[in-house]
C-alpha cells in the first residue's frame, strides 16, 4: 500500500460535511472513509490529534457499499439527526470530554476537533454481534488510515478489538510518534466513572 509523504495531503474541510479535501487519494483501499473534523490538523484535542477507532457499522448491505457512510452519519449526528446512532456518539464524545453532562454544543465540538474510523470495513447485521472471524484482513487497512492521519493518539473504543489489535500495534512501527489504547466499548457495561479517570490518565500522556 503506498502512503503519502506530503505533509499537505493532511489539509481537512469543515466538519459540517466531514469531507478531507486531499487525504481520499491516499486512502482508495478503504471501504468506509474515516470522518475528519474540521479542527482535527488545526490544534485538535487540547493540541492532540485524536484518532478514534469503533469495531463496525451494521445495518443492511446498503451500508457497506456507501464509501461516505461514516462521514455522513456522524454530520447528521452533529447536526442534531443522530437518530438511533446518537447514543454511541454521544456517550464517546462525553468520554472523551471527560464529562458524563457534556451539553450538545461541547459534544459537536468535540467531534469536530478528532476523527473517527470503523476498524471492520463491512457492514454487520447485528449490532455488537462479535468481532467476525476475518478481524485480521482489516489490519492493513488500518495501518493506513493512521499513516495518512498521522494522529498522536489512537483510542479504540473496544476491550474485544483491542485485545486482538494491541500487540499488532506495538510492533507496528509508524515514522511518527503515536500512542495507542483500547477502552470499553460505550454501551452495555460501560460505565463512566470507570471510564473517565482511565481516559483523563492517556490523554495526558502525548508529548
Amino acid at each position: 500500500m503506498a502512503y503519502g509523504g506530503d505533509k499537505h495531503v493532511r489539509r481537512h474541510a469543515n466538519y459540517t460535511s466531514g469531507t478531507p479535501l486531499n487525504v481520499d487519494r491516499i486512502l482508495d483501499s478503504q471501504v468506509f472513509l474515516p470522518w475528519i473534523g474540521g479542527k482535527y490538523d488545526e490544534g485538535g484535542l487540547s493540541g492532540k490529534r485524536l484518532l478514534v477507532v469503533g469495531e463496525s457499522h451494521y445495518g443492511s448491505g446498503a451500508v457497506s457499499a456507501d464509501r461516505g457512510f461514516t462521514r455522513d452519519i456522524i454530520s447528521r449526528y452533529v447536526a442534531g439527526k443522530g437518530g438511533r446512532t446518537t447514543v454511541f456518539y454521544t456517550k464517546a464524545a462525553r468520554l472523551l470530554l471527560r464529562d458524563r453532562d457534556a451539553d450538545r454544543e461541547a459534544r459537536r465540538d468535540l467531534w469536530n476537533r478528532i476523527s473517527f474510523y470503523n476498524y471492520v470495513q463491512s457492514g454487520q447485521l447485528k449490532a455488537r454481534g462479535g468481532i467476525p472471524a476475518n478481524w485480521s484482513d482489516y489490519f492493513s487497512q488500518l495501518d493506513g488510515v493512521i499513516r495518512a492521519l498521522e494522529p498522536n493518539l489512537v483510542l479504540l473504543l473496544s476491550k474485544r478489538l483491542w485485545s486482538k489489535l494491541e500487540r499488532r500495534l506495538a510492533a507496528e512501527e509508524f515514522p511518527f510518534d503515536v500512542d495507542c489504547h483500547g477502552f470499553c466499548h460505550p454501551s452495555g457495561r460501560f460505565r463512566y466513572d470507570t471510564e473517565i479517570p482511565k481516559v483523563e490518565a492517556v490523554l495526558g500522556t502525548v508529548r
